[in-house]
């Protein structure tokens, strides 16, 4: 059945407080494992392994936002990678190539080449490689999606297990027609990979990209992640998206937080991790 969970604004700390509720348990790092080079740039990424565990640990993937212009894969790593690893995920943080280094769908293949890679080499480093996920903001979470998609029209499958993404561009058409800020942040142009008008419905290069027309009965489990205050990437777009998942078969729920805007600090409250982290642990393990 699908399945829609609202949390309510989480708005009980004092200012002066971090609305994170951060888990304090020690998580191991190791830190840049290059899984490939292109365009003369080593990609890296870092895993972030939970306290010593007796067997692997369910491994998930994450991408930073930005744009696919700005960003690192540090990002947000404390609040996010180190608490879902102290919560026994384990968590590669990606790095991958932004449009000043090269067009997408640079930043995509990227995305499919290291999880290729952690397939291979995860299980030297402790994690689980049978079943993988994925998880990302924004632009991110676009890569976290297409990975859980793959392209049904040319018949490639999709790479991960389980997609979380987190207010993330999910469908073109709707996009394409958003806010003056919307189009300007998020333009839809395949010779780029960021969603500039005009959207081509008849263009291939532009229904390859939009991961609602990826859409099919093969995809992914999806977790889908937004807030009723983005103004951003609307949270239409999100539940749209998860409404096609449901009616093409595919099992998907939604997570809406409210009073949550773009990349909301109140994504990371303690309770959303813990029901992200029994989500991929139940999945995964």
């Amino acid at each position: 059945m699908p399945s829609t969970f609202v949390c309510g604004p989480t708005d009980n700390a004092k200012p002066s407080e971090p609305r994170s509720s951060f888990v304090t348990a020690a998580v191991r790092t190791v830190r840049d494992l290059v899984y490939a080079t292109r365009d003369g740039y080593d990609l890296a990424l870092d895993l972030h392994l939970p306290p010593e565990a007796s067997r692997p640990s369910p491994l998930v993937v994450y991408f930073h936002g930005g744009a696919f212009q700005v960003g690192t894969r540090t990002d947000h790593e404390e609040a996010r990678a180190a608490q879902l690893a102290a919560r026994g995920i384990a968590v590669a943080t990606v790095s991958y190539r932004l449009l000043s280094i090269a067009p997408f769908p640079a930043a995509l293949d990227d995305a499919r080449t290291a999880v290729a890679w952690l397939r291979e080499h995860g299980a030297e480093h402790g994690v689980a490689t049978e079943r993988i996920g994925s998880m990302g903001a924004s632009a991110g979470g676009y890569l976290a999606a297409m990975l859980g998609l793959g392209n049904p029209r040319e018949g490639l499958a999709r790479a991960v297990d389980v997609a979380v993404p987190w207010y993330a561009v999910l469908d073109g058409r709707l996009h394409g027609s958003g806010t003056a800020l919307e189009r300007r942040l998020y333009p839809i142009d395949a010779s780029t990979g960021m969603f500039a008008e005009p959207y081509d419905a008849g263009n291939p290069a532009h229904l390859a990209i939009d991961p609602l027309e990826n859409v099919s009965a093969g995809a992914a489990e999806f977790l889908v992640v937004t807030g009723d205050r983005d103004r951003v990437v609307s949270a239409e777009e999100s539940r749209r998206f998860h409404d096609v998942l449901v009616l093409a078969g595919a099992r998907s729920s939604m997570l809406v937080v409210g009073g949550a805007g773009h990349e909301d600090e109140a994504f990371q409250d303690g309770p959303i991790l813990d029901f992200i982290a029994s989500l991929f642990r139940s999945r995964l393990g």
